[in-house]
């Protein structure tokens, strides 16, 4: 019995977002229009397209070359200022390509087994700097954060316009993290950094990277995303059914509650009245003060259907990730790595990600409304 309160905690303590989206669903759908038909509602192809990536970079995590690739790039690293830069540097662009949770699930446990040779404030700081990163370095692409996916989706964007909206933040991010880390006192650290020269599985790499290439053609709407499922499902049902159980089922159903919730509160006309009332010509704020308190990507699902600024919302959900743990789930995880290995070190952590994280965001909203 115990045991079985303990694992309801541990649920409910894990999976806090989806709870809370299933809760907003369920009691919406008392309240909304009886013609409501979800299946209009729930984007099937930003589901799928998700499903797909994730279980690519799965199958890529357990291949072993990101382990090798991030080991060989801080091989040879002796400053300690240099191995910051350079860690905190391969989240950035790791990111663009594997989502933000992703990177930081992958190198943040191997960033901490790196630094044992070097104080724990320093390694609290990389680990908060590689955070702010893996947040700021997915904002390029389509695939670096579900919710980009999304709202490239919903808006019908074209890469252009996606790509010529978030580049300025992206570059101006990327000078931002290596001036303050450039900011950092510098020292001589032991050269002899665990190093593994353990090869990734060639063949695992090579077909995970076909998918991931399919994935991303998928899209950026080249290919149909339905083939883009059936040749991923066939190659993981006859070659590595494993992986399935790698996949984030959890956030995939966030997705849908929020879908449902939205298409709820959509319905009632004098609440979707208000919103829209409330949001125009607000997107940028409104979303980042929302994401602060249920994260980017149900703010980016809850929002959409209220405003055509598309752009407004890209911007602001993406910057929105910055600011409290809670604002990206991405944050969430490197605070769970962190704290689950040194628990004494929690009020320390959170010190230095707070600070951080303002700073970044603070900055990156004067960025924002000089040049939108």
């Amino acid at each position: 019995m115990a045991a079985n309160v303990q694992s309801i905690k541990s649920m409910m303590k894990n999976e806090s977002l989806l709870i809370i989206a299933a809760v907003l669903a369920l009691v919406s759908m008392f309240f909304a229009s009886s013609d409501v038909v979800y299946s209009e509602h729930v984007d099937l192809k930003v589901i799928v397209l998700l499903f797909c990536l994730m279980a690519c970079v799965a199958g890529l995590n357990e291949s072993g070359v990101f382990q090798s690739l991030f080991s060989k790039l801080t091989a040879k690293t002796v400053s300690v200022r240099k191995l910051s830069l350079m860690l905190i540097l391969v989240c950035f662009f790791s990111s663009m390509v594997i989502t933000n949770d992703i990177t930081l699930i992958t190198f943040v446990p191997l960033t901490m087994m790196f630094l044992k040779c070097i104080g724990s404030r320093r390694v609290i700081f990389i680990i908060v700097m590689e955070t702010i990163a893996a947040n700021l370095g997915s904002i390029v692409t389509p695939m670096g954060n579900p919710h980009n996916i999304f709202l490239y989706s919903y808006y019908d964007m074209s890469l252009e316009t996606f790509l010529s909206t978030i580049i300025p933040f992206a570059v101006f991010s990327f000078i931002l993290i290596v001036i303050t880390v450039l900011l950092l006192k510098d020292y001589k650290i032991d050269a002899s950094i665990t190093y593994t020269d353990k090869r990734p599985d060639k063949l695992k790499t090579a077909k995970y990277v076909i998918l991931f290439i399919i994935s991303i053609l998928a899209v950026v709407n080249v290919i149909d995303y339905v083939v883009c499922l059936l040749l991923v499902l066939i190659v993981l049902l006859l070659t590595d059914r494993s992986v399935f159980r790698k996949v984030d089922y959890s956030l995939l159903l966030t997705f849908v509650f929020f879908f449902i919730f939205s298409a709820n509160i959509g319905s009632i006309e004098e609440i979707n009245h208000y919103i829209v009332q409330t949001i125009e010509g607000r997107e940028l704020a409104t979303s980042i003060l929302l994401s602060q308190v249920i994260s980017n990507v149900p703010t980016a699902v809850m929002l959409a259907p209220f405003t055509s600024n598309g752009i407004g919302l890209l911007v602001g959900t993406n910057l929105g990730g910055l600011g409290t743990p809670i604002a990206s789930l991405a944050s969430l995880i490197s605070y769970r790595l962190y704290t689950t290995l040194r628990r004494n070190e929690k009020i320390d952590y959170l010190k230095t990600f707070f600070v951080l994280n303002i700073s970044f965001l603070l900055i990156l909203i004067v960025f924002a409304t000089i040049i939108m």
